[in-house]
């Protein structure tokens, strides 16, 4: 009986736990490529340049990079979410949208959805 009581606590004290995130965000990531475009430029930028910070539904975009050919979003704070398509997922900061968006362990990639030949974009962690 003592058993069970333990059991019954120790299942109600991890069910109590903050929701683990399930979309992989969480955290900061680097902004290394930022790619397309009308003209096919490929911009490589130093990692930490350029940092999205993902938390709790909100991502803080500090853009640091003062060289040529910056095409990367400035800085800002938006709220985000994962929103899941018949094609795999979209990223939606706001009134932004950001198609064949994939995250793996370490990197995310993702390309700005426009009426043109938009931007893709790679982070690291």
């Amino acid at each position: 009986m003592r058993s069970i009581l333990i059991f019954a606590l120790i299942f109600g004290l991890i069910s109590c736990c903050k929701e683990e995130n399930k979309d992989g965000l969480d955290g900061k990531w680097f902004l290394i490529k930022a790619s397309g475009g009308f003209a096919g430029i490929s911009q490589n930028y130093p990692k930490g340049d350029i940092t999205w910070s993902f938390d709790d539904g909100v991502v803080n975009i500090v853009n640091n990079y003062t060289g040529q050919w910056n095409v990367s979003p400035a800085s800002m704070k938006k709220e985000y979410k994962v929103v899941p398509t018949v094609e795999g997922s979209e990223l939606h900061l706001d009134n932004d949208y950001f198609v064949n968006f994939q995250i793996s362990k370490d990197t995310m990639l993702f390309n700005k959805l426009q009426f043109a030949d938009g931007f893709g974009f790679v982070l690291v962690r």
